[in-house]
């Protein structure tokens, strides 16, 4: 017989072995210490014919602890994978786990569309610090940031794809631009007017990198991440007065997006399945 403790080591293990995230596997492990502490507490063992009552007494205690569907959701789905794992040592015999460990449901929030006076003032943020920049470095990042705005506006994309974006995939002979989506990628139309602009961008240059989005500080041409995006997001709902995030713009777009062909809507903003972006578009107001 194996105890909690024991248990949970060799399921961390197992984690490493499946090259999980460095941020999952920590946050497992605080799951683990956890879960052991509570077991240890109220002197429990881990024996299968007594396991579904301990689940029971532990989901309890999960469910006074944890108010957010979210994080308490977040818990049991580690319990169901560790239950799923102890099951296949055989230090478990069934799958009753499954009936005990349920997720809650969460309740979908509508998504506040921003109005076209609130785009238009986001629009026009990096205008001032352009106007007041000092230095080259300076302009050039509020000349960035300004063209990243504008590309989210024009792209309806996600934070994740803006990052990913390279000079070749500005196909100014097409008037598209390619957008890479894990091994895939989409190739979106675009105003003539926005090439326009990103060839002016590309003028002034001043590394050979072959991505689009760079910070000054970045010394190997590698691109932005998306916390650079998130921070630029900051900047702009501190001097717009309300919070706004790059995920805002992309719902902006799909709102005032006149797409009829619902295929064509689901390939031009990268949802794999039509019931995400029917859900995306009930939400938002």
């Amino acid at each position: 017989m194996v105890s909690f403790q024991q248990a949970w080591n060799a399921f961390l293990i197992h984690l490493r072995q499946l090259n999980m995230s460095e941020s999952t596997q920590k946050q497992y492990a605080i799951d683990a210490r956890q879960c052991v502490a509570f077991a240890k507490e109220h002197e429990l063992t881990f024996e299968a014919a007594t396991y579904n009552d301990f689940l029971y007494t532990y989901i309890n205690h999960l469910d006074e602890t944890y108010e957010k569907e979210t994080s308490y959701n977040r818990k049991v789905a580690c319990l169901r994978r560790f239950s799923h794992f102890a099951l296949l040592r055989e230090w478990i015999t069934s799958e009753a786990y499954l009936s005990i460990l349920v997720p809650k449901t969460v309740p979908k929030k509508e998504i506040t569309a921003l109005s076209d006076d609130q785009l238009n003032r986001i629009a026009h943020v990096w205008d001032h610090y352009l106007a007041y920049a000092d230095t080259d470095e300076r302009y050039r990042i509020a000349r960035r940031n300004q063209l990243i705005v504008t590309t989210f506006l024009t792209l309806g994309c996600k934070p994740a794809e803006l990052v990913r974006m390279q000079w070749q995939h500005l196909r100014h002979d097409e008037q598209k631009v390619r957008l890479l989506r894990g091994k895939s990628y989409r190739d979106i139309e675009v105003p003539a007017d926005y090439l326009m602009l990103m060839a002016e961008f590309e003028l002034e240059r001043t590394t050979d990198s072959s991505y689009i989005w760079q910070s000054d500080a970045n010394l190997q041409g590698n691109p932005i991440t998306v916390k650079t995006v998130e921070r630029i997001f900051q900047t702009i709902s501190q001097d717009v007065g309300f919070t706004v995030r790059a995920t805002d713009l992309r719902y902006a777009v799909i709102q005032r997006a006149q797409i009829e062909d619902v295929q064509d809507a689901i390939e031009r903003f990268g949802y794999a399945r039509k019931w995400v972006l029917d859900e995306r578009k009930r939400r938002l107001k």
